[in-house]
């Protein structure tokens, strides 16, 4: 049937594709258009067939169904994925969600419980599939940016830079939001001394409609920045689906001119679709060995992901004892800095102390002159990146791990 749904079957056992064959023998609006054994191979069969919807089975040789469904969410976006399991814990369902997989069925199913959700998925894809193309295509009309500040090291001030850049916009008379995606334990409340009442995982369970629905989870400052709070616990994470950051990346871009986003300092799937939905990328260092050999890792990571040309590299205590010199930095990392935050010890220490972002106090200090530089760099058009395409040899030619 031309217009059916085309399904592509992975599971390594024979007779279970032979079976899922047999049930949806008799559904004429779903056709099966091929079978994988494994993630490799149903990799590169939905690259050149282009299924509707993917029935994958969790447990594969090689590569298992949760990362063919991780790689799947980049190289084959249009397709929706169903994974199939004999096991229904919850944390397995999670798991699943959490690499992109639209829904999950727990084995054994009948051939009416198979076919509706397969037709329940495929129009729910195809929607949303619709959506994003529109939010794709008016990207650049659209009145919000979205900032992710980002930096896999400790300790480089990714937070305290979110609160003060949140606050030195919203000087500016914008409209700002503050998301808190440290799921290990975010601090941002901290430092602008609010209690949190409800945060983004209760903001994913309510379901994400239209930007009416964000004030019932936004907590208030008085520089005027809406806060967003991280989840309580990191399991609640997993919540955060492509989907739904997708939806909270749209209504934030709706709802404010500034949207600033602080990441955890590691590898996850919130950091990749923070980073994925940013129309501009912060990447913090600081001046010594470990957090350049990171900002070497992470920029050869964001280039990997496509996400060179938002990239913008700030350098953070700039004048700490026994630092590496800026320009030989620049000259490691083959980029420009677009701003240097000096190192204040004292300012910092108070403002994250009492809870109130220095940009708001300090307003001659020079940590603040940096902070309104990186905010004066956003208000104005987009300029050329200032990060450099190529490899960073130089930088593997300085320094040996």
């Amino acid at each position: 049937m031309e217009n059916g749904i085309k399904v592509l079957v992975v599971d390594d056992v024979a007779s279970t594709r032979e079976d899922i064959r047999r049930l949806l023998y008799f559904e004429e609006d779903i056709k099966i258009i091929g079978e994988a054994e494994d993630g490799n191979e149903a990799v590169s069969m939905a690259e050149e067939l282009r299924p509707d919807v993917i029935l994958m089975d969790i447990n594969l040789p090689e590569v298992d169904g949760i990362t063919a469904t991780e790689v799947l969410m980049d190289k084959v976006p249009e397709s929706a994925v169903i994974i199939i399991s004999i096991q229904g814990e919850q944390d397995y369902i999670r798991k699943a969600m959490s690499a992109g997989a639209s829904d999950y069925l727990v084995k054994p199913f009948t051939s009416s419980e198979l076919a509706e959700t397969i037709r329940r998925t495929n129009d729910k894809h195809k929607k949303r599939q619709h959506l994003l193309g529109m939010q794709i295509k008016n990207r650049n009309r659209r009145q919000g940016k979205i900032i992710t500040i980002f930096g896999t090291k400790g300790g480089i001030g990714k937070t305290m830079v979110a609160c003060n850049l949140a606050a030195a916009l919203s000087q500016e008379g914008k409209k700002v939001a503050l998301i808190d995606l440290s799921v290990l334990g975010g601090d941002i409340p901290l430092m602008l001394n609010i209690k949190p009442k409800r945060n983004i995982t209760d903001l994913a369970e309510e379901g994400i409609d239209d930007t009416t629905i964000l004030d019932h989870f936004l907590m208030s400052h008085p520089s005027g920045v809406k806060t967003l709070c991280s989840p309580t616990l990191p399991e609640e994470a997993e919540l955060l689906t492509p989907e739904i950051m997708d939806d909270i990346g749209r209504l934030f871009a709706e709802r404010f001119k500034y949207t600033v986003i602080d990441t955890p300092g590691y590898h996850c799937p919130v950091t990749k679709h923070a980073l994925r939905i940013a129309d501009e990328i912060i990447l913090l260092l600081t001046p010594d060995l470990i957090s350049i050999k990171h900002a070497r890792d992470d920029l050869d990571y964001l280039m990997e992901e496509g996400h060179a040309d938002k990239v913008s590299l700030v350098l953070n205590r700039v004048g700490i004892e026994n630092a590496i010199k800026t320009a030989e930095l620049e000259r490691a990392l083959n980029s420009k800095f677009m701003a240097l935050i000096p190192n204040d010890d004292k300012t910092a220490i108070t403002s994250i102390n009492k809870g109130v972002p220095f940009v708001l106090t300090h307003n001659n200090s020079r940590l603040t002159e940096a902070i309104k530089s990186i905010a004066k760099h956003f208000l104005e058009p987009r300029k050329a990146t200032a990060v450099n395409n190529s490899k960073h040899s130089l930088l593997s030619r300085l320094f040996t791990f």
